[in-house]
């Protein structure tokens, strides 16, 4: 779909799903800088835990996002599992991880600071970020916050207290719009979570299945919701991975290791448009943009 025209006194915003491997990479780099000129995109934010083969991203990765318009990187539950990738977290300001892991390194009491040692470090990253960026001359903010959800994924602290936690310590808020990256499987927590902010967030996008919903909607107190944009990655796949190799998985009920999809990619997510004044959403418009 076509995204309105844009309408004065509004900020535009991409949320872009999950990146999977090369292809994803390959087809964000190609297709989302004409995006952002033709639809006249001010913030752009992707989620990147897929980027490199599936799990996390590396620096180089996330220099070429950078480089062709992004503004944030989310993350969600393969954020930390290479260890080798761990420093990117805390390199760029702009990539986030769900903040709700437990005990991120704000919040460990200090007479438990010992039992961090080398062996089992506070996690690297952070959990939300303000933006400010100038936009057609006017300094224009957006707050971005990354959870993960718990129902059917690893039980992490509550997704729905860390975010009051964040609103309530949010400078500007609520002057400020508010985005929110659900890194979740089930799209009844996702729904919950979207109806229990309606009228405190902006826009809760969901990330993590890799299928994108037809749901997309706002809500009656201004938020703008979608449980899943869907995934940047290869169209002849299983959420990615080679469509034969999930089959076989599938077939026989036996672990084998999956190894990327190739072929042509498909840029997907949605475009928010957001009152200045309000910080209301007044549209939400799905893209899926093949590569070929």
């Amino acid at each position: 779909m076509k995204a309105p025209e844009k309408q004065r006194g509004v900020i535009r915003i991409f949320s872009g799903g999950d990146i999977f491997g090369v292809s994803g990479m390959r087809c964000v780099l190609s297709l989302l800088p004409a995006l952002i000129e033709s639809e006249k995109i001010d913030f752009c934010i992707v989620n990147g835990e897929n980027a490199d083969s599936g799990s996390g991203i590396t620096e180089e990765q996330a220099e070429k996002l950078f480089g062709c318009g992004v503004d944030v990187i989310t993350g969600g539950n393969h954020s930390f599992e290479k260890r080798a990738l761990w420093p990117v977290l805390d390199k760029f300001e702009p990539i986030l991880r769900p903040g709700n892991f437990p005990c991120p390194p704000d919040e460990i009491p200090q007479e438990k600071k010992d039992l961090f040692t080398d062996t089992a470090p506070s996690l690297p990253g952070r959990g939300y970020i303000t933006l400010e960026k100038m936009i057609n001359g006017t300094p224009e903010k957006l707050c971005v916050i990354n959870v993960q959800g718990r129902e059917f994924m690893k039980p992490l602290d509550c997704p729905f207290r860390y975010t009051e936690k964040i609103l309530e310590g949010l400078e500007g808020y609520p002057g400020i719009p508010v985005i929110v990256d659900f890194h979740g499987e089930s799209n009844n927590e996702k729904e919950a979570y979207c109806l229990y902010f309606d009228g405190k967030i902006s826009a809760v996008t969901g990330t993590h299945t890799h299928v994108q919903t037809g749901d997309a909607r706002i809500l009656e107190g201004g938020t703008a919701c979608i449980s899943d944009l869907g995934m940047c990655g290869p169209v002849r796949s299983v959420i990615g991975s080679n469509p034969e190799d999930s089959v076989q998985k599938a077939l026989r009920q036996t672990f084998l290791q999956m190894r990327e999809a190739e072929g042509p990619a498909a840029l997907r997510g949605c475009i928010i448009d957001i009152n200045r004044e309000t910080s209301k959403a007044v549209s939400i418009t799905t893209i899926d943009e093949k590569e070929f």
